[in-house]
């Protein structure tokens, strides 16, 4: 990261104080436009990238002992320089904040039977049921093999590419139902999701494009940047929905809250720091109600 964004730049070389503020919002700017070859395409840096490129900057001249730090506020700078340099911070936290949409069962329920009503989308529909049933990444999906479907134990053999581990989903019963009926007669070891051109042999390279786009028909029309639902919302609408649970109109729970605890493990999250950050500010009231019958109890 160091050496793509700071180390190749052309005032990496030169004296701290003699660096103004400006020169290092020119090369943010500058790196927001780099590219890299992934999957054979030229693809720009991720806003995330690029932000932590920056706090590595900071940190490294923040621990360098000099007189002039061209990052942090001095009398050399103009007021400008300063707010230019705030602006970009600003805009690149705003595009890396977790989205906040989620997709209710209600509608996670339509999704399914849209995609399901045309043959053609049906795998489609596998995809995003395997989402919506597991928290499964997108890339994950794409990986699985008929294999890795264990009907005794009731568990998929998941690959975290994030993590670079496997770990193990739970098989739900519809989710066994629909891979059987494109598994049956196939080997073992091919990919579950194929293509014309890779008839099993190769994963299917890419997630199929209708996807985000029947997402976007239905449920995006007044949403925008980080508040607009992709394919991966579905992940984050499965540990959304279990940790807030669902009451009926009677008061009562039809779908049981799930402990921040087994989300971690479901999600494979690394941290529970990452999960309590992401998914317990969904159900401040599943935290009040438990509070209320400890006291209950208590008193």
């Amino acid at each position: 990261m160091y050496k793509i964004f700071w180390q190749n730049w052309d005032l990496s070389i030169v004296e701290f104080k003699k660096i103004q503020q400006k020169h290092f919002v020119e090369r943010i700017n500058e790196i927001r436009n780099l590219t890299y070859i992934k999957n054979n395409k030229e693809v720009k840096y991720s806003n995330k990238y690029i932000f932590n490129a920056i706090i590595l900057i900071k940190s490294i001249i923040n621990h360098t002992n000099v007189d002039y730090n061209p990052l942090f506020v001095h009398p050399k700078k103009s007021l400008k320089e300063e707010q230019d340099l705030k602006d970009l911070y600003k805009d690149l936290k705003k595009r890396i904040e977790p989205r906040t949409s989620y997709l209710e069962p209600e509608e996670i329920k339509i999704l399914l039977e849209t995609l399901r009503e045309k043959p053609k989308y049906f795998q489609g529909y596998i995809i995003c049921l395997i989402m919506a049933t597991t928290g499964m990444r997108p890339d994950s999906v794409l990986n699985l093999r008929i294999k890795d479907f264990d009907i005794r134990s009731k568990t998929i053999n998941t690959y975290d590419f994030k993590r670079k581990m496997y770990y193990k989903c739970n098989l739900t019963k519809r989710v066994e139902e629909e891979v059987s009926k494109i598994s049956v007669n196939r080997n073992q070891d091919e990919f579950l999701l194929v293509s014309e051109y890779t008839k099993g042999l190769t994963k299917l390279p890419n997630m199929p494009k209708y996807l985000n786009r029947i997402i976007d028909d239905l449920f995006n029309k007044d949403r925008f940047n980080n508040n607009r639902n992709v394919l991966y919302t579905l992940r984050h609408s499965f540990a959304t929905n279990l940790v807030k649970g669902k009451k009926g109109p009677d008061g009562k729970y039809i779908i049981e809250p799930v402990s921040i605890f087994k989300i971690q493990k479901l999600l494979n999250h690394a941290n529970i720091e990452t999960t309590i950050k992401h998914y317990l500010k969904f159900a401040p009231d599943f935290a009040i109600d438990s509070i209320a019958a400890f006291e209950n109890y208590i008193l």
